[in-house]
């Protein structure tokens, strides 16, 4: 995985994503692009869809997917998101970035963030994990954990897609979650709309807006003092 040098220049947790919910959505301009998304109340600045040489399935704008690819990207889309919010040992993340001690030392992820991205990287393309890095979004639930101090377990998520493609070969699943504190059994609501592209075969996120409402609740939930 390539180093991501912008990272260490986002310590500021609060203000590098509730940043990038007040992007807008870029039109899309290519078939390697996700649709625009029109909801100003989602985060949307989008990654591009594909990396290099990866193979996208064929399917044009308005083609409807067959029930059985439905079904086959809201799997990939559930175990996307249940492994996100999956986090089940808060004492011992090491999720702070370190200055590296010499200038040319190349940056490393913090460990935790590490296996997260590694876990995530089964059910999204390279380019989508990179806007999640960039936009400090990877470790929120990590985050969550280590302030709650609980676990924390994604409840009642409910998925719908939408068959017909948007741009090329791109489809979009909204879905409906809360995400819970083990301890405490406290739950914070999370909705948003996932983009999915089928590459090599397999459907792979490419983009997930959050609901921009959902998104600040769950950041003033451990920017807050702990319990």
């Amino acid at each position: 995985m390539k180093k991501y040098t912008f990272l260490l220049l986002t310590l500021v947790m609060s203000a590098s994503l509730l940043g990038c919910t007040q992007q807008s959505s870029p039109t899309a301009t290519s078939s390697n692009q996700p649709a625009a998304n029109t909801d100003t109340n989602t985060a949307t600045t989008a990654p591009t869809a594909t990396t290099t040489g990866e193979s996208v399935a064929a399917g044009k704008q308005g083609d409807k997917v067959s029930e059985q690819q439905v079904q086959a990207a809201i799997a990939v889309a559930k175990k996307y998101k249940e492994t996100e919010y999956t986090v089940p040992d808060y004492k011992n993340l090491d999720i702070e970035f370190q200055i590296p001690t010499e200038t040319d030392d190349p940056p490393k992820l913090p460990p935790s963030i590490q296996q997260h991205y590694d876990q995530l990287l089964q059910y999204a393309t390279e380019s989508a994990l990179t806007y999640t890095l960039e936009n400090r979004l990877l470790d929120v639930p990590l985050r969550l954990a280590i302030h709650g101090k609980s676990p924390v377990s994604p409840q009642q998520l409910e998925l719908h897609a939408d068959p017909v493609l948007k741009v090329k070969g791109i489809m979009e699943i909204d879905y409906k979650m809360n995400i819970q504190l083990d301890r405490t059994k406290e739950q914070l609501p999370l909705e948003g709309t996932m983009q999915l592209q089928q590459i090599d075969g397999q459907w792979k996120v490419i983009h997930d807006a959050y609901d921009s409402t959902d998104l600040s609740n769950l950041i003033n939930r451990f920017m807050t003092t702990s319990k």
